[in-house]
Order: C-alpha cells, then sequence, then structure tokens
C-alpha cells in the first residue's frame, strides 16, 4: 500500500491526471454527506443552533468520505500523474 503524496489528499489538480477525474472522484462524497446529514435528521435548520449542527456534521462526513476517495482512488491508480 503505497502512501499518497501531500498534493493529491488535498485534491490540488497539479497532482492529479486531469481536473475532470478530480471532479468525478470529488462527487460521490459530497452525495454520501447529503445522505447520512439527512440520514441523522438534519433537514432544514430552523435555528442558528440547528445550522451549526447542520455545517458541522455535514463538513466533518465530507472530510471523513473525502480523504478515504482520494486515498482509494490513489490505491487503484486513478488520476495519478
Amino acid at each position: 500500500m503505497d502512501t499518497p503524496a501531500k498534493d493529491f489528499m488535498l485534491g490540488r489538480s497539479s497532482a492529479w491526471s486531469s481536473k475532470f477525474v478530480l471532479v468525478v472522484v470529488s462527487l460521490p462524497p459530497i452525495g454520501f454527506s447529503a445522505v447520512v446529514s439527512r440520514f441523522l435528521g438534519v433537514n432544514s435548520p430552523n435555528s442558528i443552533v440547528e445550522l451549526f449542527y447542520f455545517l458541522s456534521t455535514f463538513c466533518t462526513v465530507l472530510l471523513i468520505s473525502m480523504f478515504s476517495t482520494y486515498f482509494v482512488a490513489y490505491q487503484l491508480g486513478m488520476g495519478q500523474k
């Protein structure tokens, strides 16, 4: 198992073979984050506390799924220069 380069894991387009591959690999984590946020019961925040909960939940799940997707893409050889 290889260790991905820092630029690759941060999603910098200079480390990927094309911007299209970067966009395609980045889309599933966004959908996954939306589904998990919906599953946790945060549909439309009505107060500032619910908004903070929604944003923190969505961003946390997005970061975890984004980095894991980039890591798997690197291991499968997708998008490498």
